[in-house]
């Protein structure tokens, strides 16, 4: 008896979705909490990708995989929301300016009609919107989490494995893996940063857990 095959692509695919979903619910509990103070612009640049990707989904029919993409848009919101109350005195006028590249971005992205230059043209957009955090990662090391963007490494790394045909869809490969460069940079800055500071004051510091 022939035992059926075992699907990997899609059990990497489940497990990717199932930490991005938990880690998202995490990160904005630390968000309400005050633990975090995530920058605004970085959350507003994931939502309105986001949303744009969901409804191109259901302008194709895929009304499913376009729920799924979408649903972290309104845990955006929310990060959004609570970051607000907590004051956005971070704000300088080189975020200013990226979130300006990113949205003139956005309609290049949306009028393209072949799918491998739409997700690059994404992950520029991201990389954009990417950068204020970083930069504020930087010079507030203690108000953004570690912990977080690492488990956002292994989530894309699922996400890479669930690929079907990575040479073919190399453009989806590629966003994968990009994303987890971008994931294990923002850890090692914070990681480093926090090193420095408590050099720096002489003090234990902030937990580092978060």
């Amino acid at each position: 008896m022939v035992s059926p095959s075992v699907d990997y692509q899609f059990i990497c695919g489940l497990i990717s979705a199932a930490i991005v979903t938990s880690n998202h619910l995490y990160y904005l509990s630390l968000t309400i909490r005050r633990r975090i103070r995530p920058h605004i612009f970085t959350l507003a640049i994931y939502t309105i990708v986001t949303v744009s990707v969901a409804f191109g989904m259901f302008g194709e029919g895929a009304l499913g995989p376009g729920v799924r993409l979408g649903l972290p848009s309104f845990l955006y919101l929310l990060m959004i929301f609570f970051s607000i109350k907590q004051g956005v005195d971070y704000i300088r006028r080189l975020d200013v300016i990226m979130l300006f590249l990113a949205t003139l971005g956005l309609p290049l992205w949306w009028v393209t009609d072949n799918p491998r230059v739409a997700i690059l043209f994404l992950a520029g957009v991201e990389g954009l919107g990417f950068l204020p955090g970083l930069r504020k990662a930087y010079r507030f090391p203690y108000e953004d989490s570690a912990l977080c963007s690492l488990i956002s490494a292994f989530a894309m790394l699922f996400g890479a494995l669930s690929v079907n045909n990575p040479l073919n869809s190399w453009a989806t490969s590629f966003y994968f893996f990009y994303w987890l460069s971008l994931c294990l940079v923002f850890v090692l800055v914070i990681v480093i940063r926090r090193m420095v500071v408590r050099d720096e004051s002489g003090i234990a510091g902030t937990s580092t857990t978060r």
